[in-house]
């Protein structure tokens, strides 16, 4: 069975963004490195894209595996917007900082401030020590 390839292409341009690359997916959606073509920096966007229930299409957008799933998808995408509402108005210097949310692509995302550093696994794997 082949993998799809849910993720937006290197220099992929959504809203004023350009990716750079994936950072990371998950079940319920992906995450890019992109620059801020407007302000000139970069960020990290968070796509809702679930997986078992949609897919990219040739033209970027997202869509959905079976036109029964619309209920779920239209439910959880309102859910992750929601995340972003709340998130935006968090300011504290251990949570990163939520710019903006959009909808493109049939689907939505939310920009945060781009952290650059190690992730979580990878800090526990140098330092050696079990969770």
């Amino acid at each position: 069975m082949s993998k799809e390839k849910n993720g937006l292409r290197a220099g992929a341009e959504i809203s004023h963004y350009q990716v750079i690359r994936e950072l990371g997916a998950g079940s319920f959606g992906i995450t890019y490195r992109a620059r801020d073509l407007e302000r000139g920096f970069d960020v990290a966007i968070k796509e809702y894209l679930p997986r078992e229930i949609a897919r990219r299409s040739d033209t970027d957008d997202v869509v959905l595996k079976s036109a029964e799933q619309d209920r779920f998808y239209q439910w959880g995408m309102d859910r992750f917007v929601t995340e972003a509402q709340i998130l935006a108005q968090f300011r504290h210097p251990n949570i990163v900082k939520v710019l903006n949310y959009f909808h493109a692509n049939q689907t939505a995302y939310f920009v945060m401030e781009y952290q650059a550093g190690l992730d979580l696994d990878r800090v526990i794997k140098k330092l050696d020590q079990p969770m």
